[in-house]
């Protein structure tokens, strides 16, 4: 994977507690932020997607807030392929 500038770079953290109604932004940031959120992630095992215009889109919305539903189909499917991932790991 190709770095890009750090200055260029995005990262958006979601969480998507069970029974919640959507997931929610917990972080995001650009440059040295989006760089510690990775690492963050990276440290404790969490799943890294690359989707440059989804960032773009997710980077818009504050942190604490809801997912719009604008998002929901294409967040359903990289949640679905995370956990068809991790259940292949646990076996």
């Amino acid at each position: 994977m190709k770095e890009k500038p750090l200055a260029s770079q995005k990262a958006v953290a979601l969480k998507y507690p069970k029974g919640a109604q959507a997931p929610f932004v917990v972080a995001n940031g650009k440059g040295v932020l989006a760089k510690r959120i990775l690492e963050e992630a990276r440290q404790n095992d969490i799943k890294i997607e690359e989707n440059t215009p989804l960032v773009e889109f997710l980077s818009e919305i504050q942190v604490g807030s809801l997912v719009p539903p604008q998002a929901w189909e294409i967040l359903a499917q990289i949640f679905s392929v995370i956990l068809q991932e991790e259940e292949g790991d646990a076996q």
